[in-house]
């Protein structure tokens, strides 16, 4: 991306690789997926990147959801560029705490 100097090149791969695994097709390649995203949104993934959701090693919150309610949170959280699991987890210490 636009020349990427050496010590940056963990901010700009952690964010691709990371959506790469959580958004690509079955069995799409790295290359081919950030083909399919084209420039522009690989370039907003890395801006946006606020890094990997902090996850307690002393517990472990499992939930279970009907069809339409995954595929529901699955797109919102798309569209705030974040994985389901992210956007659950904020959604619940929002709820929580508020």
């Amino acid at each position: 991306m636009n020349m990427v100097k050496v010590n940056d090149l963990e901010k700009v791969l952690e964010p691709l690789f990371y959506n790469w695994r959580c958004k690509c097709q079955q069995g799409e390649f790295f290359s081919d997926f950030t083909t399919r995203l084209g420039f522009n949104k690989l370039k907003e993934t890395v801006e946006k990147w606020e890094g990997l959701a902090k996850a307690s090693t002393r517990f472990n919150l499992k939930l279970f959801a009907d069809k339409d309610t995954y595929e529901a949170m699955d797109e919102l959280a798309k569209l705030q560029n974040k994985i389901s699991h992210q956007l659950a987890m904020e959604v619940i210490r929002n709820f929580v705490v508020a």
